[in-house]
Formats: C-alpha cells, sequence, structure tokens
C-alpha cells in the first residue's frame, strides 16, 4: 500500500535553513574560475563564444582570471581564443562599441602576456541574409515562422570560425589533439527578467 503525505505533514518537518545556501558573490567567482582551471589543467584549450553584451562578457572575465591564476601558480596557460559574430547588420553604435572590446582584448594581451587570439566570423556575400533576401533566393524571416536569418548571419559564421580554429588546434598541438579538446564557454543567463522576456 503506498502512502501519501498530505501537504499539511510536508509542513510538518520544517527545512532547516542551511540545507540551501546561497554562496555570495565572491564564492561563485572563486567557483567558476576553479572549474575553469580544471578543465585547462585537464588538458582542454578553451574558447569564448563572447558577443561583449553583460553575459558573455562576465564569461570572458571569468576565463582570463583563470588564465591569470594558472600564470601566476607557474602552470602552463594555453591559448585562450575568442569567438565573435559579426553580423554586419548591427547598430553602428553597437558595432563601434564592438571593435572597441577588440581592441581593449588586444591591448590587454600585451599588458598581461596572457596568449589571446581573437576571431571574427562574418558571413560571407553569398551567405549574407539581406543579399539573399533582396536577390530573391530567400524569403523574409517571421517571428515563431523560421530561423534562416539566424543560420545565415550567426550559426553558420561561427560554425566555421570554430572549424578554424580546430584546425589551428590541430596544427599547433599535433598528435595531442583530438575531438574533446575544444571547450566552449557561454554565458548564458538562467532566469531572463520578465521585463526582458517581455521585449
Amino acid at each position: 500500500m503506498t502512502a501519501l503525505l498530505q501537504v499539511s505533514e510536508l509542513n510538518a518537518y520544517p527545512m532547516a535553513q542551511d540545507v540551501i545556501r546561497k554562496y555570495t558573490l565572491e564564492e561563485k567567482i572563486e567557483n567558476a574560475v576553479h572549474a575553469i582551471k580544471y578543465q585547462v589543467i585537464n588538458g582542454k584549450q578553451l574558447v569564448v563564444a563572447c558577443s561583449f553584451g553583460k553575459d558573455s562578457c562576465v564569461t570572458l572575465a571569468l576565463a582570463l582570471k583563470a588564465m591569470q591564476e594558472l600564470m601566476r601558480e607557474g602552470l602552463p596557460v594555453p591559448t585562450l581564443h575568442i569567438m565573435h559574430s559579426n553580423t554586419l547588420l548591427e547598430n553602428p553604435i553597437i558595432e563601434k562599441y564592438n571593435a572597441q572590446m577588440i581592441k581593449a582584448l588586444g591591448a590587454y594581451k600585451k599588458v598581461s602576456g596572457l596568449p589571446l587570439k581573437i576571431w571574427v566570423a562574418s558571413p560571407g556575400l553569398s551567405n549574407n541574409y539581406m543579399v539573399n533576401l533582396i536577390g530573391g533566393r530567400t524569403v523574409a524571416t517571421l517571428p515563431d515562422n523560421d530561423r534562416k536569418c539566424q543560420q545565415m548571419m550567426k550559426k553558420a559564421p561561427l560554425d566555421q570560425c570554430k572549424r578554424y580554429i580546430r584546425n589551428y588546434l590541430k596544427k599547433e598541438l599535433g598528435q595531442a589533439y583530438t575531438a574533446e579538446t575544444l571547450l566552449t564557454l557561454m554565458g548564458t543567463r538562467f532566469v531572463i527578467s520578465s521585463t526582458r522576456f517581455m521585449n
């Protein structure tokens, strides 16, 4: 016979406050940096997918902090690959901001001594969504209808960029390179604010 708990019985045993522990920001940062360092120490080559938005900038900062700590500890530091997508359709202000961020990373590379390689992926002319739309090779993408625009402008160029990075690593590492060598870090929010969700 299966015993079912009544709702009132569930409240009879209050949960201890320390069972679900909230981490401080410093602890979250420390845990994330430790996890990234662990992957590098175990032979992973990191690629940070970075749009230079809030989420991906935090991810990039964590990866850079992990690499700095490894360097300070005297451990070998592999090249940190930073992959950015330029759809060629960005607002000019955003495009200028992205260019400034890429330039700042180049300056940071010189100052810090960290091995960084920045890759910018853009669609080719034949795979440019607007060229295909105006040329009659595709139809307009509508919300909840098709993802062709995203596929052509972002996914395909980033996939090609990732292939370039793999080939680069194959040449650099030789036989030490395997399919599992590459680890991509992406900043993604688990919870989206209701305001952002409505937009």
